[in-house]
């Protein structure tokens, strides 16, 4: 949606504030830079404006809202023969976006009263939290909601800024316009996640409801996450689950969402049960076995033939990034990241049941 400089005129107060703002937290977190400390005082404390080419100016706002194409570098993924288009921000458009996000939202957490069932993109929750409560249970309902930030509109942000953060109708415009991007949310933003939570309320608030009622009347103890769009539902005894999936894909429906029906399952407990990555069959979570038997795998080609060797197979079996071997190093250096982070992230989950692995990279790396 393009608007036209002479409309923009109006928002001048409001785009000079959010300037403003921003540079402060730009000059905050040192990612702007002045020719002196005392320039820095004169600018925050004194309003005095000091020439930057870090800072971002109201021409800038006015370029970007009469046209956010040239803003944006569309970017096409492919995962498991899958397409997966992401709209990156330009630098500076997402450093006004990362103020939004800390400034803005996260300080008004309490206000949008999201669920404890919501693990995604929330301070101090992740993928761990996600799966913890469906550890060692009868049966888990695995949902997806599908284009989960493209069905989300700006007008559905413009809302959420008036009601929850109660800004005029002037700011809360000229901030649902700086966070989406053809009129939905990209994927590729840094406030898309947590602004997509809180459109998600409705749902939460719906399947947690149904959940309550059920675990009342029948003595259970059915548990609910969602990890953004990643919807998990797990029982402690049997039940009927097909109810379970028709009254969920109806709130969904309801809540102006669609659900990727391709992936919904019902996975019983004589099966591998994964949420979000990790296994959940027993009392604690694992990594699966075949994830973890590809780094056992590569562990042993570097120590049998060296890392370079290493490098190599795994590019050729596609078990992760593919690693770039024309740089200076051959792709050591990056290898090196790529495994330390697959280990650490798989102590992170269970830490006795990788410790070996652990142990082992360390004797490798150590050699280097």
């Amino acid at each position: 949606m393009l608007i036209s400089k002479t409309y923009l005129n109006k928002y001048k107060k409001e785009i000079s504030i959010i300037s403003w703002n921003v540079n402060n937290y730009l000059i905050v977190n040192d990612l702007v830079s002045f020719p002196s400390f005392l320039d820095e005082i004169l600018y925050k404390f004194f309003k005095k404006k000091i020439p930057s080419s870090e800072l971002i100016l109201t021409s800038f706002y006015l370029q970007f809202l009469s046209d956010k194409s040239s803003f944006y570098s569309k970017i096409t993924m492919y995962k498991n023969n899958k397409k997966r288009v992401l709209y990156e921000p330009d630098l500076k458009l997402k450093y006004i976006q990362k103020y939004i996000l800390h400034d803005v939202l996260y300080k008004s957490q309490t206000d949008y009263k999201l669920d404890k069932c919501v693990t995604g993109f929330i301070a101090k929750k992740g993928i761990l939290e996600n799966a913890k409560p469906h550890l060692n249970r009868v049966a888990i309902i695995k949902m997806d909601i599908k284009d989960f930030f493209p069905s989300i509109t700006r007008k559905m942000i413009y809302n959420i800024f008036r009601k929850y953060n109660k800004f005029s109708y002037e700011y809360a415009y000229i901030l649902s316009h700086l966070v989406t991007y053809e009129n939905a949310l990209p994927q590729g933003a840094p406030t898309s996640p947590f602004l997509a939570n809180i459109c998600a309320k409705g749902i939460d608030y719906k399947i947690n409801k149904l959940i309550e009622v059920i675990n009342q009347r029948q003595k259970m103890n059915i548990a609910y996450t969602r990890y953004a769009d990643d919807i998990t539902i797990s029982f402690d005894k049997s039940f009927n689950y097909d109810y379970i999936v028709n009254v969920v894909t109806q709130i969904i429906f309801d809540e102006g969402f669609y659900p990727n029906l391709q992936k919904t399952n019902i996975v019983k407990h004589h099966h591998c049960q994964m949420v979000t990555g990790i296994v959940v069959n027993n009392d604690v979570p694992t990594i699966e076995k075949k994830q973890r038997e590809k780094i056992k795998f590569i562990l042993s080609i570097w120590e049998k033939y060296g890392i370079e060797d290493a490098i190599v197979l795994w590019n050729k079996h596609k078990f992760g990034r593919v690693i770039d071997i024309t740089t200076e190093d051959k792709g050591v250096d990056k290898f090196i990241e790529v495994i330390e982070g697959k280990i650490t992230y798989f102590q992170m989950v269970n830490e006795e049941q990788n410790l070996r692995l652990f142990e082992k990279y360390k004797r490798l790396y150590d050699r280097l």
